[in-house]
């Protein structure tokens, strides 16, 4: 019976509906290196890079925000992303060392945020979560360290000996 509360699903979500609208301003800045071509060079080449740079940075958000899951299941935190081809990442969640929270100028306007998952022996951000509301973060972190705590108390893992 308990193996199977620890199969069953305990935390969902999803990405913040911003993360569109922080698309939409990553394709107003890839317009900007089309601009002097549309004014100075070929403007047809400049108005197809006019409306093919926008254009594939708002379809990539898109399919970001309306593709991108996270669940914590049984021991791992899972990420799903992908509409053609899905890519799924499983995180042990005993592994996780901290969940960092990066704030830019826009975020901080916004109230949301980036999360980074990051492991122990791992390169770099193992997973990362981007445009987040505050309390999801903080909703995931605790999700995480609670379950992590609990696996660890139930397999026996505790604190070495020795230690205060």
């Amino acid at each position: 019976m308990q193996s199977e509360s620890f199969a069953a699903s305990v935390f969902e979500g999803r990405l913040h509906p911003l993360t569109i609208a922080f698309g939409l301003l990553k394709a107003a800045r890839g317009i900007i290196p089309a601009l002097p071509l549309l004014l100075f060079g070929n403007k047809i080449y400049g108005f197809v890079l006019l409306l093919a740079v926008p254009a594939s940075t708002i379809a990539t958000a898109l399919a970001r925000y309306f593709s991108f899951t996270y669940r914590i299941e049984g021991n791992e935190l899972i990420t799903q992303q992908g509409i053609l081809g899905r890519k799924q990442r499983s995180i042990p969640l005993e592994r996780i060392q901290e969940i960092r929270v990066e704030q830019g100028v826009l975020h901080r306007v916004f109230d949301v945020v980036d999360a980074k998952i990051e492991t122990g022996g791992g390169e770099g951000a193992e997973a990362s979560l981007s445009v987040l509301s505050r309390s999801e973060v903080e909703r995931l972190r605790q999700a995480v360290f609670e379950r992590a705590s609990k696996i660890k108390a139930d397999a026996g893992v505790g604190a070495p000996e020795g230690q205060i």
